[in-house]
């Protein structure tokens, strides 16, 4: 997360349109998509 900050703090320092890329951990990111999932169904 904080490589994420220090990416956004940098975009916002060009002025200008950029592509921050992140790397992720896809299996941690589809449990959390998933959690998200589950609770608007069981909403």
């Amino acid at each position: 997360m904080n490589k994420l900050r220090e990416a956004f703090e940098w975009s916002l320092s060009m002025q200008k349109s950029v592509i921050i890329k992140v790397d992720i951990n896809v299996e941690n990111e589809m449990k959390g998509r998933n959690l998200i999932l589950k609770k608007i169904l069981t909403s």
